[in-house]
């Protein structure tokens, strides 16, 4: 306990203030206690006394008293009591706490004592957040947080390695230590450095001009033929960025039953392929799967007994088809996938007749949910 003491009245009494102060991470709290003193000993009988205590935005005021009544003299008389709490924040700041006590009557030597005290309250403990690229090139500046609050980390914005893709933070340059997401969370009251996580960056093998249509068994195209004959071209996967690639497996379903599987030769090229025999009056779905041990690409084409050739356009155009219609292509038709029903603009109707009647033609075929 510590003592704060008022000027003294005609060399015979003052104000005084006892107070501790304790402190947590998050509050500093001040227990103030104070009152007359005789500095003296004179017999002091009789005397009003009144005080109040305050830190300059609350004033407490403590009880009237008379100093020693009708007994003998006091030393000490405690007047009033208080006890303040303060929040710590991001700075530090001053608050200055006041006893005035002031006597009348008798023969006491009247007057106001004040005693102050100063309270230093001091900001929070500040942490702060580091990021290494770790193998990248770009930096992050510091985060800073204060106790008890949270920060969100940051998402890598800036950071760059060929070949590799940022997938997070973890505390150790290795990756041994603690994993942190991209854009996370963090409320550990701790400062710690934060190592870039890296992944060599996969690309997934790739399907394009993918085309099944029915054929004669000689191989001529024909939309009454039983044969079906599928092409593409392809391209591996790759899991350092593009710098080599990956021979793709390949399984060819023809209405979900497989009719080819297997390692393709080469990285990438062309596939082609006659399967039968199909029935004329019936719609067939052709999947074609390529996939490494990292993803997958999946084309599924559907064949109808009108409907012959239907041929995406490549990965870069992945819900547009060209649709042909008794056998003439009709270019600019736009098919609503996974829809009820299927809504189309076209821009030409050569060899097909009507809108209407490609409309009514589709619809008995069954085309109501088109998988690109």
């Amino acid at each position: 306990m510590a003592y704060k003491y008022g000027n003294t009245i005609n060399s015979r009494w003052r104000s005084y203030a006892s107070y501790t102060i304790s402190t947590t991470a998050t509050q500093v709290k001040i227990e103030v206690s104070a009152g007359f003193q005789n500095v003296n000993s004179y017999n002091y009988r009789s005397y009003n006394c009144s005080g109040y205590i305050t830190d300059g935005n609350t004033r407490y005021n403590g009880s009237s008293s008379d100093i020693g009544g009708n007994s003998a003299g006091v030393r000490d008389q405690l007047i009033s009591s208080k006890t303040y709490t303060y929040n710590r924040t991001t700075s530090s700041y001053s608050k200055t706490i006041t006893f005035s006590l002031s006597c009348t009557g008798g023969t006491i030597a009247p007057g106001t004592s004040k005693s102050t005290l100063s309270v230093s309250v001091p900001a929070k403990t500040k942490y702060t957040v580091s990021y290494n690229a770790n193998g990248g090139t770009g930096m992050i500046a510091n985060q800073y947080k204060y106790y008890g609050d949270t920060i969100t980390l940051s998402i890598g914005t800036g950071l760059s390695r060929e070949n590799y893709t940022f997938i997070g933070w973890n505390t150790e340059a290795d990756g041994t230590g603690t994993d942190y997401s991209a854009g996370a969370s963090y409320s550990i009251n701790a400062s710690l450095t934060l190592y870039a996580r890296w992944k060599l960056t996969y690309i997934k093998p790739s399907i394009s001009n993918a085309k099944a249509y029915r054929v004669k068994s000689g191989g001529t195209p024909d939309m009454q033929g039983e044969n079906i004959y599928v092409s593409f071209n392809y391209k591996g996967g790759s899991i350092d960025g593009g710098s080599t690639y990956i021979k793709p497996t390949c399984v060819i379903k023809i209405n979900d039953i497989a009719q080819y599987s297997g390692e393709l030769p080469n990285t990438t090229g062309i596939h082609v392929a006659t399967y039968g025999t199909y029935s004329v009056n019936d719609t067939h779905k052709v999947s074609i799967w390529l996939f490494d041990s990292e993803g997958e690409r999946i084309r599924t084409l559907h064949i109808g007994s009108l409907v012959t050739p239907i041929d995406t356009l490549g990965d870069s155009e992945e819900n547009k088809v060209y649709v042909g219609i008794g056998g003439v292509a009709i270019s600019g038709c736009d098919i609503a996938l996974h829809g009820e029903d299927i809504r189309m603009s076209l821009n030409t109707n050569s060899g097909a007749g009507a809108d209407g009647e490609i409309y009514s033609a589709l619809q008995t075929l069954g085309w109501t949910d088109l998988i690109i």
